[in-house]
């Protein structure tokens, strides 16, 4: 087995990118088959027993009708007025957007920012 460092670090950074690839392909599939329901802000956040849950308001775009989803982080969202379940991506920063896209909640966060920041500025470093 070759232990040179320089192999071992672009495998290492091989993977990374074939892993975020992957994640980005997955939430563009996501993103291309979901509708806008809406964009809401977040409101709160309430600690429930061991787990903190997230509470966003948002106007639905066509009936103009308040809507409020409360998630938990690391599982799904309730849509109480529709019962459905929304699952929950990102947790989200309070007073942040958040697009209601079909039956996926993506945010506008800095989660996002930091992977691109990584693909653009991070990798091409590497490259020099």
């Amino acid at each position: 087995m070759d232990s040179n460092p320089d192999v071992l670090v672009l495998s290492f950074v091989g993977y990374i990118l074939l892993g975020m690839v992957a994640a980005w392909a997955s939430f563009l599939q996501r993103v291309s088959q979901a509708t806008v329901r809406g964009i809401g802000t977040v409101v709160g956040h309430e600690k429930r027993g061991s787990t903190y849950h997230t509470q966003i308001a948002y106007e639905h775009p066509l009936t103009g009708e308040m809507h409020h989803i409360t998630s938990k982080l690391g599982g799904s969202t309730q849509l109480y007025e529709k019962g459905e379940e929304l699952p929950l991506l990102i947790h989200p920063i309070k007073g942040e957007k958040a697009f209601i896209l079909g039956r996926y909640q993506l945010y506008v966060m800095p989660g996002i920012a930091f992977a691109l920041g990584v693909i653009f500025v991070l990798l091409p470093s590497f490259a020099s």
